[in-house]
């Protein structure tokens, strides 16, 4: 679950970032399809680290499946998508490089 622990409007970014590298159908994102998006090795920690259990049945799952609905399905959030293909939260992660190319 990326982004577990934010609010509902970070959730959804991060839910826009999978969306628009699915509109953009890059292979080094994983092409057109969410799923594949999502599963891209080195992309999304929580479906990529084999050490991660997602308990599917716990309230904060609950949680994030309730706003990737309400984006996917009714655009909740709307205001942001604004393209961004990339998040980043310099609290938990610092500033990696790539942030430079960032306005």
């Amino acid at each position: 679950m990326e982004a577990r622990g934010e609010s509902a409007e970070g959730q959804a970014s991060v839910v826009y970032v999978i969306v628009t590298r699915s509109r953009l159908n890059r292979s080094y994102w994983g092409g057109n399809k969410i799923a594949d998006v999502c599963k891209k090795g080195g992309q999304f920690e929580c479906w990529n680290s084999p050490t991660n259990n997602i308990d599917t049945a716990c309230e904060e799952y609950k949680n994030v499946e309730k706003v990737v609905k309400d984006v996917i399905y009714n655009g909740a959030y709307g205001h942001l998508d604004d393209g961004s293909d990339h998040f980043n939260n310099p609290d938990k992660e610092g500033y990696p490089t790539w942030t430079n190319n960032c306005a």
